[in-house]
């Protein structure tokens, strides 16, 4: 079977060291083969055709679903421009829910840019820390004043009625 994956999503669907890549050829009993995206003898269309074998049929569709979970996907949103971060927190909520968080000033506009990116089948820990950052609170606190005893639940926003 083969199935189209962007070239420019191959190093996130293969994970660091093709880890990723390996895990799923070991769970599902499967050989799954990426084009070299750099070699210039593969047409440009090719380039993204990954094949995927097996003996068992179900072990080919199981690999390719695992494969379609490693796809990243991004959520983009704007907090206030008042809105203090602190690195500390921002570095647990990302280990927390497996997240990359970027959060950019915006040229002449009174917010800031937040950039949420993970993999398909993280949308679970996408959609939390999007919600922590965004549904009724408003201020990032520092390190000192979050309450740690339960990060996966990330209570490291302030409500205003501080």
């Amino acid at each position: 079977m083969t199935m189209e994956i962007s070239p420019q999503h191959h190093a996130t669907v293969l994970g660091k060291g093709n880890i990723n890549l390996k895990i799923i050829m070991n769970r599902t009993n499967t050989t799954i083969i990426f084009p070299d995206a750099g070699d210039p003898n593969i047409p440009p269309i090719k380039k993204g055709s990954v094949t995927i074998s097996s003996s068992s049929i179900h072990n080919v569709y199981l690999a390719r679903q695992l494969l379609l979970g490693s796809l990243p996907i991004v959520m983009m949103f704007d907090i206030p421009e008042s809105l203090p971060v602190d690195e500390t927190v921002i570095s647990k909520l990302q280990e927390d829910n497996d997240v990359l968080i970027s959060i950019k000033p915006k040229a002449r506009q009174s917010s800031k840019s937040c950039i949420i990116k993970t993999q398909e089948r993280n949308s679970a820990g996408l959609n939390k820390t999007q919600y922590y950052m965004t549904k009724g609170y408003y201020h990032v606190v520092s390190s000192q004043d979050c309450t740690w005893q339960d990060m996966s639940f990330c209570t490291w926003i302030a409500r205003t009625s501080r």
